[in-house]
């Protein structure tokens, strides 16, 4: 049993949970209601940022929750830039040794969020870690992945199933459950707003290991993540692989420069180019009589420009500007197991 005392808030917890949510509902119910449990004693808080389109009624996915505040960010925004109206609280007021930065698609296992938080507490100087992550079936799969190259991009753009190299060690986490220092967030700042989705959980890994942190997966914690179910609520499928390959841009021409980033679209569009000719061959032969669709999907892709922002990202823009009003935070409490 978690047992639950009243403690005050200006305590500095051992973790600030934070979770975006663009549509509420049963998944994030879910997901918060794993959260007692997985973070059985320790001291912790959560943080839901709403950046639903009219508001959400956040108030039943709380049920049982001991400390928990909720934060209106209006008109679409990225990830990163939700993301960083709760770490630039936890960073400012130094109110929280960690922070779990956690996708609603997600279900936290028993103590997975404790281990996670005595793992980093007998490595000084881990940065970020992350768990083994399950899908619905309950495969199993890794967190942490070698750093993007030319190589491996291009790979993954001509073979789309090739899934990304798991690296034993120093790699990039999964941003769908993430725990990161505060020590180390107050040192190479917080995510970077100019990605929308994906790869600013990269970049901020990259940041923090030129740094001199060590970014690192620990096998005894596992966490449910059921894979695109949040992607899946922010735009098309062709909308999103667009700004993935934006999202890959913006990385390369940040820590490769432009030629590197230039070369990478270069081939990236080739390689899009070919699985476009095979799929429009396939469809005329007569050998893939669904093609068309595929094909069209392809040649968006192919000829989209990676340089220039994303609808989504022009939007994001267009409401720049800070979330209204201040959190409203409950009392805060403590779960002990």
């Amino acid at each position: 049993m978690v047992s639950e005392s009243v403690v005050s808030e200006s305590v500095v917890a051992d973790v600030e949970v934070s979770i975006v949510s663009l549509r509420g509902g049963s998944q994030l119910s879910r997901c918060v209601a794993t959260l007692p449990r997985a973070c059985a004693g320790l001291s912790w808080r959560l943080t839901l940022v709403d950046n639903s389109p009219s508001g959400l009624a956040l108030t039943p996915s709380l049920h049982g929750v001991p400390a928990a505040a909720t934060l209106r960010s209006e008109g679409r925004r990225g990830f990163a830039a939700n993301q960083n109206l709760v770490l630039t609280q936890v960073v400012r007021e130094d109110r929280a040794r960690y922070v779990l930065v956690l996708n609603d698609d997600t279900e936290l296992d028993t103590r997975s969020v404790t281990t996670l938080v005595r793992y980093a507490d007998e490595r000084p100087h881990t940065g970020a870690v992350g768990p083994v992550l399950r899908d619905s079936n309950g495969a199993r799969s890794p967190s942490i992945f070698a750093w993007p190259t030319l190589t491996n991009q291009v790979l993954s753009s001509a073979f789309p199933r090739r899934q990304p190299r798991p690296v034993a060690e120093q790699g990039w986490i999964n941003g769908a459950c993430l725990l990161v220092r505060t020590a180390a967030l107050a040192q190479v700042g917080l995510f970077d707003p100019q990605y929308f989705l994906f790869y600013e959980e990269t970049d901020l890994c990259r940041r923090m290991t030129r740094a001199g942190w060590r970014i690192e997966q620990c096998a005894n914690a596992t966490v449910v993540h059921r894979q695109h179910q949040t992607t899946k609520r922010t735009g098309s499928a062709v909308e999103i692989d667009q700004q993935m390959l934006r999202s890959r841009y913006l990385y390369f021409r940040k820590h490769r420069g432009r030629l590197a980033a230039r070369m990478l679209n270069g081939l990236v569009r080739c390689g899009l180019f070919a699985r476009t000719a095979k799929v429009a061959v396939e469809t005329a032969a007569g050998r893939k009589p669904s093609g068309s669709p595929t094909a069209g999907v392809l040649w968006a892709l192919t000829a989209s420009q990676p340089s220039r922002p994303t609808r989504f990202e022009l939007e994001a823009r267009a409401n720049s500007a800070p979330a209204r009003g201040a959190p409203h935070r409950t009392a805060c409490r403590i779960g002990r197991s």
